[in-house]
């Protein structure tokens, strides 16, 4: 499947806004469940679409967060560092605080 263009401008300016060096491969799936999920593997990452668009927009900075702070076996997991960032993100693209 392919990645819906708002979901694209979203990866795109949040690269922008994590100066980011180059794209990350995107594994884009749709799932018939209301809440998405996704994962950050060392050369893309992996996003199940479900139908909540808010969801999404979370899980694809999450994951966008991981991505951003590779170590030398993959990409961080859920330190106080990866919070910040992922925190910060949410907090950038307007994301509902309570929500998130």
């Amino acid at each position: 499947m392919t990645t819906p263009n708002w979901a694209e401008n979203l990866i795109l300016d949040a690269l922008i806004y994590l100066k980011a060096n180059y794209l990350p491969g995107i594994r884009w799936r749709h799932s018939k469940r209301k809440d998405s999920s996704g994962a950050c593997y060392p050369d893309h990452i992996s996003i199940m679409a479900g139908r909540d668009r808010l969801d999404l927009k979370l899980v694809i900075l999450h994951e966008l967060a991981h991505w951003a702070l590779p170590t030398r076996i993959g990409h961080e997991g859920h330190t106080a560092r990866f919070w910040d960032l992922a925190w910060q993100l949410y907090r950038a693209f307007r994301l509902p605080i309570r929500y998130c």
